[in-house]
């Protein structure tokens, strides 16, 4: 069975949300963006890798680490 990695981004005002489905399809990963308590971004990705790239080039945002 695949573990699938995923880590929460918690954007700032200036974030673009227009581009993610760019950059995401781009880096190999998925998002999903949640509404409840403000705007969170979920990244996933089976590829650890992939999703590590993500997060490095995002360090300068609010996230989890890689789970």
């Amino acid at each position: 069975m695949t573990k699938i990695h995923t880590f929460e981004l918690f954007p700032n005002s200036e974030f673009d949300f227009d581009l993610l489905p760019q950059f995401s399809n781009e880096h190999g990963v998925s998002f999903h963006i949640d509404f409840d308590d403000g705007y969170i971004i979920t990244f996933s990705s089976d590829n650890l890798d992939h999703l590590q790239e993500v997060s490095d080039q995002l360090s300068f945002l609010e996230q989890t680490t890689i789970s």
